[in-house]
């Protein structure tokens, strides 16, 4: 882990159809209150952030939805995530506690489906 990480990128694949998964990532940013930005459904990309604390100016996050293969029997989820403000120490342990629960709120959301998600 770098001290000075600025953007931290994790993503994860789930055994589900593209619009099943793109769908289902507004509503987990809503519940994780946080705020989206845009939508994109042809491009697969959903920009969003998250709120100032009394410990950090807030998050801003991409997430990159695309099918894993032409059959869309999967689809992968990548989520960027970077500080609204440029700081210096330990903005990549705190991008991946947001990027985490995030991905945490998905696989809840999409449970129903078979099988544990794939981490990358």
């Amino acid at each position: 882990m770098a001290v000075f990480e600025q953007h931290t990128t994790l993503s994860r694949q789930y055994p589900l159809p593209y619009a099943t998964v793109f769908n289902a990532v507004p509503q987990v940013i809503q519940h994780l209150g946080h705020r989206l930005q845009h939508a994109d459904p042809n491009q697969g990309i959903i920009r969003f952030s998250t709120g100032m604390s009394l410990t950090t100016w807030g998050e801003n996050l991409t997430a990159q939805i695309a099918p894993v293969d032409p059959q869309q029997s999967a689809t992968a989820v990548q989520l960027t995530s970077s500080g609204a403000l440029p700081t210096l120490i330990a903005q990549g342990k705190r991008n991946r506690k947001v990027i985490n629960a995030f991905f945490d709120e998905l696989d809840r959301a999409l449970q129903w489906q078979q099988g544990a998600p794939g981490q990358g």
